[in-house]
């Protein structure tokens, strides 16, 4: 029984200590992301943008997992068949990290997580051949997994890929029966973070 009611105080002691030892960070994050396209018969289309905004860890000291979160200013841009189009849009990684030591000095982590959009704004609001008319949806969802490094506490580079789980267009007039809707292909995307 003793051992038991020590074992309890143990454990309520994690409990409530853990929680008051996390440790969280504010930065900034900014990348490139690199992507194609499907449109029509055109495949392949380069898809190429840039994302940048503010980015926040919350981290549990001895357990190596942290949990992120960005508000990232996102624009994107592609050419098809001679009509440029590109839209912009707020996006909203919140990834679950597993990190491991390499030394003092860097660390190694894993990441995985969904990922929101919204559409701010777009350049063509609808674009498309004179048969088939598209547009952006106003929001659309994702999931990432990916690996990254730490360095000297301060600054974090990853690489990740972006699975599309839904399409972000949505056709408007779809004239010929073998048309093929406008498909953005998931997304290679690299970043860093400065940690304050």
């Amino acid at each position: 029984m003793k051992k038991m009611k020590t074992l309890f105080v143990v454990v309520l002691a994690l409990i409530f200590t853990l929680p008051l030892s996390a440790q969280i960070h504010f930065g900034v994050r900014g990348g490139l992301d690199f992507s194609k396209a499907d449109f029509n018969d055109v495949k392949n289309a380069s898809y190429t943008g840039w994302f940048l905004g503010p980015s926040a860890e919350f981290s549990i000291p001895l357990t190596g997992l942290s949990v992120d979160g960005s508000a990232l200013f996102t624009h994107a841009g592609s050419k098809v068949s001679g009509e440029s189009m590109s839209k912009t849009s707020l996006e909203v990684p919140v990834n679950l990290k597993y990190g491991f030591g390499l030394g003092s000095y860097a660390s190694l982590f894993l990441f995985a997580g969904p990922q929101w959009g919204f559409k701010i704004d777009s350049d063509n609001a609808i674009f498309g051949t004179d048969s088939d008319l598209y547009k952006y949806k106003d929001s659309f969802l994702s999931a990432n997994i990916g690996i990254g490094v730490k360095l000297l506490a301060h600054l974090q580079i990853m690489a990740n890929y972006n699975i599309k789980l839904d399409d972000d267009t949505e056709v408007v007039s779809e004239v010929m029966s073998s048309a093929k809707d406008f498909k953005s292909k998931n997304t290679f995307q690299l970043g860093v973070t400065y940690f304050f």
